[in-house]
């Protein structure tokens, strides 16, 4: 029986909101408090599935069903409330692209590249081969600030891609990619995947992530199916 690259047990999330209600002039001059409001809203509740080695999942759902919101616990950037997650392997996630205006896609590559964890050496060889699969090799010395949404997408999952990670977390970066990136995504997937390497990918195009993906988690008002 293979190990889970992906672990995630009665995992739930709640958040906490709280406002206040008044004006300056009420409080100072008629004494009056200000009112205040809390309420809290499950955005996830009671939800377990693993992900094993070489598989590759989708997550799908309506808008604020809690697929953001899911891989930011995976990723570690937030906290569950309850449950637990377990991640076996280097993570690489990429929950929003931000790249300095004024680098280059090469100085980008560079600079990206060393959070993952490689050298300078690896970041060099690595970057005529990010640059090829994202299709940007002749503005490779442009500053990226010239480039439009898809070529930042583009580049931000080939260096992901090239990080040496066993598990790679994408939250709804798919809708901006043009057919011809997506042909070479699938097969670059399909080749991580056979070294073992694991994927979970958020994203409302069904279309695509049956194509990318072995199987699927349908989100909805914070539960999960397994389709």
């Amino acid at each position: 029986m293979t190990t889970p690259r992906i672990q995630v047990t009665q995992l739930s999330k709640r958040f906490r909101f709280s406002c206040s209600f008044g004006t300056n002039r009420g409080t100072l001059v008629q004494g009056k408090p200000f009112k205040n409001f809390e309420s809290a809203r499950w955005v996830l509740k009671d939800i377990s599935f693993q992900i094993q080695p070489g598989e590759s999942a989708g997550i799908i759902g309506p808008n604020s069903a809690g697929k953001t919101t899911l891989l930011r616990i995976i990723s570690g950037v937030i906290k569950p409330s309850q449950g637990s997650v377990l991640t076996r392997g280097k993570v690489a996630s990429i929950l929003g692209i931000a790249f300095h205006p004024d680098l280059t896609s090469r100085e980008c590559i560079r600079f990206h590249g060393s959070f993952y964890g490689l050298g300078r050496a690896e970041c060099e060889e690595m970057a005529d081969r990010v640059l090829s699969l994202s299709g940007v090799q002749v503005a490779n010395n442009c500053p990226v600030k010239f480039l439009n949404k898809g070529a930042l997408a583009r580049i931000a999952l080939s260096i992901a891609l090239h990080s040496q990670a066993q598990v790679f977390l994408f939250d709804e970066i798919l809708p901006v990619l043009d057919s011809d990136f997506l042909l070479r995504l699938k097969d670059t997937l399909n080749h991580l995947r056979e070294q073992g390497k694991s994927f979970l990918i958020a994203s409302h195009q069904e279309n695509i992530i049956a194509s990318l993906c072995t199987r699927r988690i349908y989100l909805d008002q914070g539960r999960a199916t397994c389709l």
